[in-house]
């Protein structure tokens, strides 16, 4: 997996001294086997990483408490906005399309192999 990083939104675009922060997300094999790296570097001058090392069980259950957050917020949008929606929308395919790919692998995982009850 390629390293994804996402910033967030500045409360005020022109406070210049306001810190926008970073989510990064990554894979990474940490002795016990693969976990998923998370991270925020909110402060420039924090001089190394200070990550969260997720299993592969708590990575999902993450990923649907964000979904779950994004609906409460939205939940709270007072105005038509379509362009959110189609946006939202447009990104929910992915999370659909990559959500069926790791579906595919774990299926095929449970199914006996031969030979075996």
């Amino acid at each position: 997996m390629t390293a994804e990083v996402f910033e967030s939104v500045k409360n005020d675009p022109s406070d210049e001294f306001e810190i926008q922060n970073t989510l990064s997300i990554d894979t990474t094999d940490h002795g016990a086997g693969p976990l998923v790296y998370v991270d925020t570097n909110y402060k420039p001058e924090r001089e190394s990483e200070h990550p969260v090392l997720l299993s592969l069980v708590d990575a999902v259950k993450a990923s649907a408490a964000l979904i779950r957050a994004t609906l409460e917020a939205y939940d709270q949008v007072t105005e038509d906005d379509p362009k959110l929606a189609w946006d939202l929308l447009r990104e929910l395919l992915v999370v659909d399309n990559d959500v069926s790919e790791l579906r595919e692998p774990l299926t095929i995982n449970l199914k006996p192999k031969s030979g075996e009850a």
